[in-house]
């Protein structure tokens, strides 16, 4: 009995001892989610080690490749595309992740403010610079030639209209001194004689204002147009060989530029010359060259 009685104790602290093992491996293996939960936290921290590498990788090729990529993330499976980079083919062949997800792995591409040219060179840098300088210049000849021509534009606009009030002061005053001079007369008689006086025919033909020159030259003869046409040809001929020297100390990008101004200068000055001499002639055979005969 007492072999029996120590047999069935061995079974019952046996029995104890598998039901304590038992409900300990399932307490342990509860927090069985752990491994998962590691697992994918190590997912994504190699997701983000593949994502610093692909940045870093295509950091290697022009800022465009990256938007055209982000634009299209069909192109990351596009073969014939990725023709042209073999070693952004391998690159996802080795890393197939990046096309499922290409809007993570290409958040660091912006789609602002991307140029599609390569880092400039040293050269490249002094050149671009020199022709942004001499933009700028010629910008602001522009702007000082329009605003030149502006100003001359007013000022005779002003000229014209200050002139045209003395006109018209000097006709009323004449008129009221026709008037006053034909009341004092009280016959026919008297006007028609005073009229036909030397004093009486030059006071009625009197013009308000004299014609500026007038007393040098016939009223048609076209001689400040003439030799504004022939200085003003002289003037830009020699600002265009002026140019034309420049050119030859200056890059070719520059040079271009400045060689273009220079004979438009110089053949718009060639075409005012020929203007005064054509004018010159025309005027002399059509008599408005002669003096005016006192």
């Amino acid at each position: 009995m007492r072999a029996a009685r120590w047999g069935m104790a061995v079974v019952v602290m046996a029995a104890v001892m598998v039901g304590g093992l038992g409900r300990d491996t399932v307490v342990w293996a509860r927090p069985g989610f752990e491994p998962a939960q590691s697992g994918q936290s190590r997912d994504v921290a190699q997701a983000d080690d593949v994502r610093s590498e692909f940045r870093e990788f295509l950091g290697r090729f022009p800022p465009a490749l990256g938007v055209v990529l982000k634009s299209d993330p069909t192109l990351l499976t596009n073969a014939a595309y990725l023709t042209s980079y073999p070693g952004l083919a391998e690159f996802l062949t080795a890393h197939p992740e990046i096309p499922r997800d290409p809007a993570y792995f290409l958040e660091h591409v912006s789609m602002r403010g991307v140029s599609s040219r390569a880092p400039l060179t040293a050269d490249e840098q002094v050149k671009t610079e020199a022709i942004r300088a001499w933009s700028d210049g010629v910008m602001g000849f522009q702007f000082l030639l329009g605003f030149s021509v502006f100003a001359f534009a007013i000022v005779g606009l002003v000229r014209y209209i200050v002139e045209h009030r003395r006109w018209l002061r000097a006709t009323r005053i004449q008129s009221e001194a026709h008037n006053r001079l034909l009341e004092r007369f009280s016959s026919s008689e008297e006007l028609a004689a005073y009229m036909q006086s030397p004093a009486g025919t030059q006071f009625l033909q009197a013009a308000p204002l004299a014609i500026e020159g007038g007393a040098r030259r016939a009223p048609g003869a076209p001689f400040t147009r003439i030799l504004w046409s022939a200085q003003a040809g002289v003037v830009l001929i020699a600002a265009g060989i002026g140019l034309m020297f420049i050119q030859r100390r200056l890059i070719e990008e520059v040079a271009q530029m400045i060689g273009a101004w220079g004979t438009l200068s110089i053949a718009v000055g060639i075409g005012f010359v020929i203007s005064s001499g054509a004018s010159y002639v025309i005027s002399g055979r059509m008599g408005l060259l002669d003096e005016p005969k006192v």
